[in-house]
């Protein structure tokens, strides 16, 4: 007499109670690595996990699988999943989620319901739930007021979650079973995420290092991004530690701009500051070098930084412009007051084909001495200064893009024996076999101009239906 297929798969949601790594790999068909092994079980056995870890070993795999494995083997069940950013949790959590949902056993995948901001068992979406909230400084209460028999918290990027935002999930973390599971890079050397791995021995700690699981499973992280990390930031760098190696960064004070204040700003969520227009700032690439084009308005920088390898200048002129139509077909308003380009080099012939193709161009010699001769040696030491006064402001934000925060972190600068700061230069950069910074030097670009706020006086709407190309030869760009 054959089994019933619903009594087998009930037996092997208990046997898997005890068992996440069993349920991963006969309900998932997974093939964990040995860390992601070791952290299924500590989940398992343990009411505090703290995993720091460097970039790409699968720890969002390991946290989606730890909500299918929790959500289904538990009743009740209440997990909560935040992070910093409410798009991190979902578009990162929760579409892994979806990913492994669909390997399950047909039963089991037609079980589990996965919508915008909550999974459930179907039929019993108020008793086993995962829910995604998000632990901001303006959104403290994310983790307040929750409890449930079986509960799990698990907390995305760890370092970006503010500390007053734990103190208050301790309330919940204080039910009787409750498991807690931190995850994240070790961007900082203080806080509640750094305290659990350094300071506080509540904790099981793990600590998951990209280059040993490039050595076991090449398939997860691979050998190539270990060496590109190596050779474009060091690997005695800050980025090389907290990308790879999953360690806190050393705090070096030659740093220009200290990573935390950078860190902060890609998880903080401000509002924009108004009367401010857009401004674009751009970086032409010598030689292999990349051409950079950073776009800012006030405190936001509103996309990430794109790039081109181009070493055609008029090709370069093309994506710029191509860039410029783009935006004037989507919304005048957000047309750039200025495009700030380093006219050292090859910036010059762009400039001058982008002021023939009457764009709001204004080339900037970053090189020169500065008119503070008693601060900075050169324009480009002030502009570096002028970016750190912005992250050091704590109102603003920018994308989460890996490669803009490792340039501009790692870049450092000296006082010299005159007293005058000095930033390092490209071409020491480069010649410590790393990538040029071309993304962060676009970007500091956009701090040279001068044009980018509107007085009280000036309507907005109206600057922006005149902000556009005069083909016809007529008005000015900055005409009102």
């Amino acid at each position: 007499m054959s089994e019933n297929p619903a009594d087998v798969l009930i037996d092997a949601i208990n046997r898997w109670h005890d068992d996440p790594v069993g349920f991963k790999i006969e309900a998932l068909g997974m093939n964990p690595a040995q860390w992601q092994r070791n952290m299924s079980k500590a989940v398992q056995d343990n009411l505090r996990v703290s995993v720091r870890a460097g970039r790409g070993p699968g720890k969002s795999a390991e946290c989606a699988t730890d909500v299918l494995w929790f959500l289904l083997t538990r009743t009740p069940a209440l997990i909560l999943v935040t992070g910093p950013k409410y798009e991190q949790v979902i578009d990162v959590i929760w579409a892994e989620v979806e990913l492994w949902r669909q390997k399950l056993p047909a039963g089991l995948r037609e079980a589990v319901i996965v919508q915008k901001d909550i999974i459930y068992i179907k039929d019993m979406e108020r008793i086993n739930r995962a829910i995604a909230r998000t632990a901001r400084n303006d959104n403290p209460d994310a983790l307040r007021g929750y409890h449930s028999k079986n509960m799990l918290i698990i907390c995305e990027e760890s370092s970006g979650i503010p500390d007053k935002a734990f103190v208050i999930g301790e309330g919940s973390m204080s039910t009787p079973g409750a498991r807690t599971v931190l995850v994240g890079n070790m961007s900082r050397t203080t806080g509640y995420f750094y305290d659990s791995h350094f300071t506080d021995d509540r904790w099981h700690r793990i600590h998951v290092n990209a280059e040993d699981v490039a050595e076991e499973r090449p398939d997860i992280v691979s050998r190539d991004y270990i060496e590109h990390m190596r050779a474009k930031y060091g690997q005695d760098s800050d980025e090389y530690r907290i990308e790879v190696l999953g360690e806190p960064p050393l705090a070096d004070h030659k740093a220009v701009i200290p990573r935390y204040l950078i860190m902060d700003a890609v998880y903080r969520e401000v509002d924009k500051l108004p009367g401010y227009l857009p401004v674009w700032g751009l970086d032409v690439g010598r030689s292999r070098d990349r051409s950079a084009l950073a776009k800012r308005q006030g405190n936001y920088l509103l996309e990430p930084i794109k790039w081109w390898r181009i070493s055609d200048t008029m090709a370069m002129v093309d994506a710029v412009i191509d860039e410029y139509e783009q935006q004037e077909k989507v919304d005048k308003s957000m047309l750039p007051s200025e495009i700030l380009v380093d006219v050292i080099g090859v910036g010059g012939p762009v400039v001058d084909a982008l002021r023939r193709a009457r764009l709001p161009v204004r080339g900037i010699n970053v090189a020169e001495a500065h008119s503070s001769k008693d601060r900075y040696m050169r324009k480009r030491d002030e502009l570096w200064f002028k970016a750190k006064d912005w992250f050091e402001a704590r109102d603003c934000s920018i994308p989460n893009d890996k490669d803009l925060v490792g340039e501009l972190a790692s870049v450092e600068c000296d006082l010299t024996t005159t007293g005058k700061w000095k930033v390092q230069s490209k071409a020491d950069i480069v010649a410590m076999n790393r990538e040029s910074p071309d993304l962060a030097d676009s970007f500091i670009l956009t701090f040279a101009g001068g044009y980018d706020r509107l007085f009280d006086a000036v309507n907005p709407d109206r600057y922006a239906k005149r902000r556009q190309r005069d083909m016809e030869g007529t008005g000015s760009w900055m005409s009102l």
